[in-house]
């Protein structure tokens, strides 16, 4: 199967919110990083959008930063040392340049719960 999409295969677009750790949100603010590595637990596809929330795994927050890109392409798990059921997505960015304005998501820490 190859990884581009097949032009005649439908599937409406989807929306992926996805936990970006701060050097790596870094990475591909300043337009330095343009792919993923993850788990292939949503049904990525080409032409998908990916909203790449900064995270902090530290202290389990979302800085509020906010990152939007459109999948060019996706690699499937399985083969050349690539684990099955992981992939590697290339991004490219939507409307350079523009802010995105967005709600940080909301999270409560399970440290915070115990206390």
């Amino acid at each position: 199967m190859s990884e581009k999409q097949n032009k005649n295969e439908f599937r409406p677009k989807k929306e992926h919110h996805l936990k970006t750790w701060p050097s790596f949100f870094r990475d591909v603010r300043s337009n330095g990083k343009s792919f993923e590595l993850r788990r292939n637990d949503r049904d990525f596809k080409v032409g998908d959008t990916l909203f790449l929330n900064e995270w902090d795994p530290e202290f389990e927050v979302y800085s509020g930063e906010c990152e939007k890109r459109t999948i060019s392409y996706v690699f499937a798990g399985g083969r050349f040392g690539l684990g099955k059921g992981f992939c590697i997505l290339s991004f490219e960015p939507v409307n350079p340049g523009t802010l995105i304005d967005m709600e940080p998501a909301k999270y409560v820490s399970h440290k915070e719960k115990t206390t």
